[in-house]
């Protein structure tokens, strides 16, 4: 009789470990399916945004070689300018 109940009290504690690990599992469930929603928007959201990236991109593209460009002419001007320091540095002012 003993044996019984000690038996039934352990069937009893399995059953309500089942139950908790079906909830835990339940949860699992519903929380990896918003994961999957969450992907899924944040991809469509990148391609829905690619056209502009891709356009930002070029704009980047033009600005560097403009940046280039520019850089370049500042070359030239700060070679001229040292010339001009050169001839101005020969230059006898007091004579």
């Amino acid at each position: 009789m003993n044996e019984n109940r000690e038996m039934l009290e352990l069937l009893r504690s399995i059953e309500a470990q089942n139950r908790k690990q079906l909830s835990i599992e339940k949860l699992r469930c519903v929380l990896s399916f918003l994961t999957m929603l969450c992907v899924v928007a944040v991809l469509a959201l990148i391609f829905s945004l690619m056209p502009q990236i891709r356009d930002t991109v070029t704009q980047i593209e033009t600005l560097v070689m403009q940046f280039d460009g520019v850089m370049g002419q500042m070359g030239s001007v700060l070679s001229n300018l040292e010339q001009s320091t050169r001839q101005l540095a020969d230059v006898d002012l007091a004579g």
